[in-house]
């Protein structure tokens, strides 16, 4: 390994140094090391002896991160010093002259985590090459990752899972229920509770009403639902509900008139009673053959149909084509409006006494030219 360069860790970027020599000092020390204290990160010399790590020397930034490495005491954690030993035999036996590893451990004050290498150092003293291990903390990098992971999958104003941590959830519902034994025979069921009226209540009231309203209305699904149902707000006034249903269908219909009586009660916002409606959409789907994102749409899309028709609505097998065709048809309407696709007829009004016509009942028709002649109901 002559003429070998290691490279240390420093922040975010591999810099690379000359390799640190350690002449005239004493191999057998276990004392910090001042040739270490340079280093701005913890670091280690460990000698290879007997089929196990020795650590020799160290600076004192490696003593506070790893105390238990550096000296025997009650102090010591085994879990360190097992995880170490075994990294430590993976790169001799491995011949490289660089290897990285990660160490996660929990303390009182949360999970600390490290990013860890080991590279080969060449000694001009008896007892040959040793090896070098540097530890940076990523301890904060974690926890920003996981802030900003949280504010990516949640809800701001309810803490709930938002559209894209509703999916992830279920995505991992489904995985789960078809490691289980008979689990892909389970059915899953998502509602899609959508508030009417929503938006005339917050031109009416103000934003913050209306996220007053947000809030009691989480808070009383929360309590329909219980703790082993997902609940999510996947919009403004949409909220999503998933479980894995093993009495088919029942439990679900169970659980949306429990919702719906839920708001059979007012809601009251500072001095004000407000009858909160809502529109439940549902989908349902065997596991084995489930999609998570087709299944939101079209609870979804029977949730718009269930404003309309005022119940519980259960997806229909064709009601999301049709939904896509009807956005197909009012897209190439307005095209056809701009390019005068439409023409009149004019359908005659006849008197059944005297068989006379007495005038004519104008009707614009509306001829594509790729579907042909579309019908009014269209």
């Amino acid at each position: 390994m002559d003429g070998f360069t290691p490279e240390y860790w420093v922040g975010t970027e591999y810099v690379p140094c000359e390799a640190p020599r350690c002449d005239g000092v004493d191999r057998h020390g276990n004392v910090p090391s001042p040739l270490l204290t340079a280093l701005p990160h913890p670091a280690a010399l460990v000698e290879w002896s007997g089929g196990r790590g020795w650590f020799r020397q160290w600076n004192t930034r490696f003593e506070r991160s790893f105390f238990a490495l550096t000296r025997s005491s009650p102090r010591s954690d085994p879990t360190d010093s097992s995880r170490f030993q075994a990294e430590l035999t993976n790169f001799v036996l491995s011949g490289h002259d660089v290897s990285r590893f990660e160490i996660e451990r929990m303390t009182p004050l949360g999970v600390e985590v490290f990013d860890c290498t080991l590279a080969w150092v060449r000694h001009d003293v008896p007892g040959g090459d040793r090896i070098l291990i540097s530890a940076i903390d990523r301890t904060a990098d974690r926890r920003v990752e996981a802030s900003l992971r949280r504010e990516l999958i949640s809800d701001s104003l309810t803490a709930l899972p938002n559209r894209i941590g509703f999916g992830e959830f279920v995505e991992a519902a489904l995985d789960r229920c078809s490691r289980e034994a008979g689990g892909e025979d389970a059915t899953i069921g998502v509602l899609i509770v959508d508030l009417v009226r929503f938006s005339r209540i917050n031109e009416a009231l103000g934003t913050m009403a209306g996220d007053e309203l947000i809030l009691a209305v989480a808070s009383r699904l929360r309590a329909c639902v219980g703790q082993d149902v997902l609940l999510g707000r996947l919009g403004g006034n949409d909220f999503g509900i998933c479980d894995i249903l093993t009495d088919g269908s029942e439990g679900l219909m169970g659980l949306a008139q429990r919702i719906k009586a839920a708001f059979e009660t007012p809601v009251r916002l500072s001095n004000l009673e407000i009858a909160v409606d809502c529109a439940i959409g549902c989908s349902l789907m065997a596991v084995a053959e489930v999609e998570p994102d087709q299944l939101i749409r079209q609870a979804q899309t029977a949730a718009r149909v269930a404003k309309t028709s005022g119940r519980l609505e259960i997806y229909r097998a064709g009601e999301l084509g049709a939904a896509r065709q009807r956005f197909f048809l009012e897209s190439h309407l307005r095209d056809s409006l701009n390019h005068r696709g439409l023409h009149l007829t004019f359908q005659p009004i006849i008197n059944l006494s005297t068989f006379s016509v007495t005038g004519f009942e104008a009707l614009a028709r509306w001829n594509h030219p790729i579907l042909g002649s579309i019908p009014p109901t269209d």
